[in-house]
């Protein structure tokens, strides 16, 4: 069982630039079907945030965001060599906006994710790495822009992420944080129990 925190900053290409800054939190399940495959059922809803469109700017309201992958182990990491881990994740979510006028709207966004992970282990404890992902998928929202209801559609304005992060373990427990300053930017702070 894995819960995170995640802090989002992006651009949305919907007709017109929507800058969106999120928080969110969330729970996973991720079950290991061999030394090398894992899979992975997520669940979480933003907790605060905007979105800010032609000078106005919306509040995030409630919402859910739903997510399955998997991940699969293709270089181990044993003696000089470095692991590598290729993902792949499939999900959805939408939430409730309030507009400046007290006008409320609803987001909805569908996304497939794809990435490659290189890192090492150093004394059985802590794994740094660098990660790359590449990603797509629709987003649709109700917004008023210059006083007048508009639907947008659209997607991310950056299909990427690069970035790097560390991950430890100990007696069970993993504790994980990970950043991508480029592309869709990115901060997510994770702690995992074995059960």
């Amino acid at each position: 069982m894995v819960g995170t925190f995640a802090l989002v900053d992006t651009e949305l290409a919907l007709g017109e630039r929507v800058a969106l800054h999120a928080f969110s939190v969330g729970a996973a399940l991720e079950i290991r079907r061999s030394p090398e495959l894992t899979l992975q059922l997520a669940a979480g809803s933003p907790v605060g945030g905007t979105l800010e469109v032609a000078g106005n700017r919306h509040d995030l309201g409630p919402g859910v965001l739903l997510a399955v992958g998997a991940s699969y182990r293709l270089v181990d990491g044993a003696g000089a060599a470095p692991f590598v881990v290729v993902s792949g994740t499939l999900g959805g979510s939408t939430f409730s906006t309030n507009g400046p006028a007290g006008e409320r709207a609803r987001m909805s966004a569908g996304d497939v994710r794809a990435g490659v992970v290189v890192g090492k282990t150093l004394l059985d404890l802590v794994s740094p790495y660098v990660v790359a992902r590449g990603f797509f998928g629709p987003v649709s929202w109700r917004a008023r822009v210059a006083g007048q209801p508009k639907d947008l559609d659209g997607g991310d304005a950056h299909h990427y992420q690069v970035g790097a992060g560390l991950v430890t373990a100990f007696r069970g427990v993993d504790l994980a944080i990970e950043g991508m300053p480029l592309g869709e930017k990115r901060v997510v702070a994770a702690l995992g129990v074995s059960l």
